[in-house]
């Protein structure tokens, strides 16, 4: 027996060493796997073909050190037996495969590739020069290989087919969506003028299989069907495999012939494993926690609960101890996901919500509860029907101005003032002002909602301005403004009703309006014609403005009634008007004593 190279590698894994010695002779191949801190022992993974092969031997390998060893040999060697070859210490795998072109290390994966001689006679590993092998196609997704792997890495073989990656570890590889139907494929490899041909032939289809139920308790029946797609007159057979798993087991005398299914093995997929419970159960608990916050207004919400049970429990809901219907217009119930919608969230859709699962045939019972907590930003009721009000106030007394608020969490209220005295100023305190007005605050249900009524009461009025009431919670901030105009005219306009004087006198008619109210002042005769600027006087104090009409020299024919008109400077529709009589009468003489 002549040696024709030797190979090795030493890698390590954690804690562990391990090394990897391959010889190739002339006619065997020899694997050594050793591994250093003694026991467990090493074990190789054969291909099934070589588990009978008498060519194939396994035995424990002497070694002076501390290290488990296993040596692999396989006599008489030939291009079949390229492949892959594995060794197990413990849960660790270390993967061996033949010919040699590369040397890799992957995690706990260790791969020595080992070259054999040139087989001019063999150039493919497997060939099928006169049936071809059919190929396969069940997933889309996958990429379609052609198994003409090679024996040598020199060779290098063609294909009919565009598109292709060579890999000479597997064969040519296509992508699935580039794969088109167009007969046999073939593979040709040309080595020292000699020619050797492989054929192959694909075949796509669909393979489903179904379960009926997928769950089930321990000695009920389970039926499984397997469908497949194929071509016009494909050949038909169908074998089952089972993977066994503990406390389950299959009657395969339930299982029918499929008439439309090619040759293949309908593997169950881990995606799909069965569950055979000894007895039902149900277990609940929460998937995203026992409390749920969101703000008035999101246009939906789903509470969920996390669930495990079998056989499926019939899922009721409910809120603060009431049942939610199915029919119910703001509830979506989806018991096939333990899940409950709620469209347009409000406040009241806030309280306890409670998910009961039952079995009644098997007596199970589960409930779990969570709680919905619905934010909302504050809102000031009196903005929607004040309409930026305004408070005329009399001087000098007692005047209250209200902020009804409501919102979750409950609004802080702040009062905030801007005198009209001080133009530049912007917001301040209330406790800048000389004469502090009281606050006082109470809760009140009002509509099924909770209110925070807050009062403001000045005791002895004097300074005009803007009140603020502003409410803010961690949602947003809500403001509504009051202006506060302090007055000393009843009214809001006043004249003296009646005047009389003497022919040839001068007159004074007066007109007086609440200031920061009121403008635009204007007398008219009773010509109803207006008083022009020259015969007027304007002045103007803390409280009010005044408009002077001066009447020089006055005559009977002057007489009447005049009228003075105000308009609202923050309303152009309102005017207000008061008439003053003016009397002129003769100068009576006093005869002497």
């Amino acid at each position: 027996m002549t040696r024709v190279g030797t190979l090795g590698t030493s890698i390590r894994v954690g804690q562990k060493e391990a090394q990897i010695l391959s010889e190739v002779m002339n006619l065997s191949l020899i694997l050594v796997c050793c591994v250093d801190r003694g026991p467990p022992s090493v074990s190789w993974l054969l291909r099934g073909d070589q588990k009978e092969d008498p060519r194939v031997h396994i035995s424990n390998c002497r070694n002076n050190t501390r290290q488990s060893c296993s040596m692999l040999v396989i006599r008489k060697v030939i291009a079949n037996d390229t492949g892959y070859f594995t060794s197990f210490y413990g849960q660790l795998p270390a993967q061996i495969s033949v010919p040699f072109w590369s040397l890799t290390s992957k995690g706990a994966v260790f791969q020595i590739n080992v070259l054999f001689p040139a087989d001019s006679r063999n150039p493919f590993v497997e060939i099928h020069p006169e049936h071809p092998e059919i190929i396969y196609i069940l997933d889309a997704k996958k990429t379609v290989v052609i198994p003409c792997r090679v024996t040598s890495p020199d060779i290098k073989p063609k294909d009919t087919l565009l598109r292709m990656v060579w890999d000479p570890r597997k064969g040519f590889v296509i992508p699935s969506h580039s794969f088109v139907y167009s007969g046999v494929l073939t593979c040709t490899a040309n080595v020292n003028g000699s020619v050797f041909t492989s054929y192959y032939l694909g075949r796509v289809q669909n393979l489903a299989l179904k379960a009926t139920p997928k769950k089930l308790l321990v000695g009920e029946t389970l039926y499984l069907e397997c469908k497949a797609e194929t071509f016009i007159n494909g050949r038909i057979e169908l074998i089952w495999t089972y993977l066994y798993c503990k406390k389950s087991r299959v009657d395969t005398t339930q299982f029918k012939d499929v008439s439309t299914v090619l040759w293949q093995i309908c593997h169950y997929l881990s995606s799909s494993s069965f569950l055979f419970p000894d007895k039902p159960f149900i277990t609940v608990s929460h998937k995203k926690g026992p409390y749920y916050e969101i703000t008035s207004g999101h246009k939906s919400l789903k509470l969920a609960a996390k669930v495990d049970a079998f056989p499926r429990p019939s899922v009721t809901w409910y809120k603060d101890g009431k049942l939610i219907k199915d029919n119910h217009t703001c509830y979506e119930p989806d018991p096939m996901k333990y899940r409950l919608g709620i469209r347009d969230v409000r406040p009241k859709h806030a309280g306890n919500y409670t998910i009961v699962l039952s079995n009644a045939k098997y007596g199970l019972y589960k409930n779990l509860t969570m709680q919905l907590v619905v934010t909302e930003r504050p809102k000031i009721y009196e903005k929607e029907t004040d309409f930026d009000k305004i408070e005329r106030v009399e001087l000098r007394s007692k005047h209250k101005i209200q902020c009804t608020v409501s919102g979750n969490p409950d609004p802080k209220i702040e009062w905030k003032w801007q005198p009209c005295s001080l133009t530049d100023m912007l917001y301040r305190l209330l406790s800048s002002l000389s004469a502090k007005p009281t606050l006082h605050s109470k809760p009140l249900l009002l509509l099924f909602v909770w209110q925070i009524v807050s009062t403001l009461t000045t005791e002895n009025s004097s300074a005009s301005g803007i009140y603020y009431c502003v409410a803010s919670n961690k949602i947003g901030e809500e403001e509504r403004s009051i202006e506060f105009y302090v007055s000393d005219v009843p009214f809001g306009l006043q004249t003296d009703p009646q005047v009389t004087t003497i022919v040839g006198n001068d007159v004074r008619l007066t007109c007086r309006a609440s200031k920061y109210i009121y403008s635009h002042l204007a007398w008219y005769y009773p010509s109803s014609e207006a008083a022009l600027r020259d015969a007027v006087i304007k002045t103007t104090d803390n409280y009010s403005i005044s408009l002077t009409l001066v009447i020089t020299n006055i005559t009977k024919e002057q007489s009447g009634l005049y009228k003075c008109r105000a308009q609202n400077q923050h309303n152009s529709t309102d005017t207000l008007e008061q008439h003053t009589h003016q009397g002129a009468e003769d100068r009576v003489l006093q005869k002497p004593n």
